[in-house]
């Protein structure tokens, strides 16, 4: 089916909530370009452009060593969290499944921003350099989350993270995740 993309060996990765965030993301991402009839071509491209603009490894990571893999899963309709185990990048905990809401971006971009402001206040950026680095993140999410954080939540977010609150809990407590377990 994608004869173009050669199996690499897979990196066993311990995974943290962020590198899961980033995966979800990732496979919501190339699902909606299959959807609007992207070529692989394309979609290989958009991703390395959104890999450079979200300033992340595990971005890069993911789309060299299993976009071939997410391709088929997705051709077996596969949902974005039984991707990300299947593929071995996230390790199998007795995580529970968070059903995502509207077509995933929703839930799966604020779990990967929220990730992002966590590593943004650890390392002690001001709310404002947040808010830019946000904003430059959002313009390859394309997706009004970011606007809903920034405008709504941020300082919220900010008092929860330095509560030590997970993203995924921070994310349904906002109302971007559905907070039932399926």
């Amino acid at each position: 089916f994608h004869d173009m993309y050669k199996p690499r060996p897979v990196q066993e990765i311990k995974a943290n909530p962020f590198e899961w965030a980033t995966c979800k993301l990732i496979v919501v991402k190339v699902e909606q370009w299959i959807e609007s009839n992207a070529t692989e071509e394309e979609i290989l491209a958009e991703l390395q452009k959104g890999c450079l603009k979200l300033r992340s490894q595990v971005c890069t990571m993911i789309v060299t060593q299993y976009l071939d893999s997410i391709f088929e899963l997705l051709a077996e309709e596969e949902p974005a969290d039984k991707i990300c185990t299947q593929i071995t990048f996230c390790a199998v905990e007795a995580k529970p499944v968070t059903p995502v809401k509207d077509n995933g971006i929703e839930c799966a971009a604020c779990e990967f921003l929220v990730g992002k402001i966590e590593q943004w206040v650890a390392s002690g950026s001001t709310e404002q350099q947040i808010i830019a680095e946000i904003e430059n993140v959002c313009t390859w999410i394309s997706s009004d989350v970011c606007n809903q954080i920034i405008e709504n939540f941020l300082p919220q977010i900010i008092q929860w993270l330095e509560q030590q609150e997970s993203p995924s809990t921070i994310c349904q407590q906002i109302s971007m995740c559905d907070s039932s377990f399926k």
